[in-house]
């Protein structure tokens, strides 16, 4: 039958040049193109006690949201602009896992990081305190008189 198509007859059709010029299938070029788009990326649910980091200076700070499909794209953000990757911050991807690693956090890098796929986004709290030492002591400030003058100091 002339100017009407099936799912099954239009697969046939594999190329541009197939469907472009088969006058059995009117429109299919720009269906094929609409619907022959990236798949929509989805992102697994993320528990709230991960979501919402606090670290201590000095030490790394790990984020993961996990993709599906497995190739699927994904941005990372950190409070709304693209994370500069550097030799501090590194973005891996294993599989369907998306990780943003920042090798040895500052306090700078408080804020919220956003594991962007398009349609869907996690977004993750990092609130980075006080500086520690190698042993996973942190550093405070205690505040001190000498000689009734206030003076503080950090210790361990």
């Amino acid at each position: 039958r002339t100017g009407t198509s099936s799912p099954t007859s239009l697969r046939a059709a594999t190329s541009r040049q197939d469907l472009r010029s088969s006058p059995s299938f009117p429109g299919a070029f720009l269906t094929a193109l609409c619907c022959l788009s990236a798949p929509q990326a989805h992102i697994a649910p993320v528990p709230e006690a991960q979501r919402l980091r606090k670290q201590p200076a000095g030490l790394p700070v790990l984020l993961e949201c996990e993709v599906s499909p497995p190739g699927a794209p994904v941005r990372w953000l950190k409070d709304g602009e693209a994370v500069p990757l550097d030799d501090v911050i590194a973005v891996q991807e294993e599989g369907c896992v998306r990780r943003l690693l920042v090798r040895s956090a500052g306090p700078s890098d408080s804020g919220i990081y956003t594991c962007d796929a398009g349609d869907e986004a996690v977004s993750f709290v990092v609130t980075v305190t006080g500086w520690c030492f190698g042993d996973g002591r942190e550093a405070v400030s205690v505040p001190w008189q000498r000689t009734g003058v206030e003076s503080s100091a950090s210790v361990t």
